[in-house]
């Protein structure tokens, strides 16, 4: 497991998960932004294990993350 700064991680995953349905209900144009602003999204796709969450980075890197109540989070492994 890396070293997880749990300030950013809060911020991050509070950013993420705050975030409703309806803000991607789109072309993917929101996500394609946060990338271009240097912003990982974070999204479960139907093969993605149950309580875990896929985080995107903006140079393609997809982790498996899992996401704890406190809103820190670690990297599971490679999505």
């Amino acid at each position: 497991m890396g070293k997880i700064d749990p300030h950013q991680a809060r911020l991050d995953a509070a950013d993420a998960f705050m975030l409703e349905d309806e803000d991607f209900d789109d072309d993917g144009a929101e996500a394609r932004r946060r990338l271009a602003a240097g912003l990982p999204i974070y999204y479960v796709e139907p093969d993605t294990p149950k309580g875990l969450v896929v985080r995107e980075s903006p140079d393609g890197q997809k982790d498996l993350i899992q996401v704890d109540p406190d809103g820190a989070y670690r990297v599971i492994g490679k999505a």
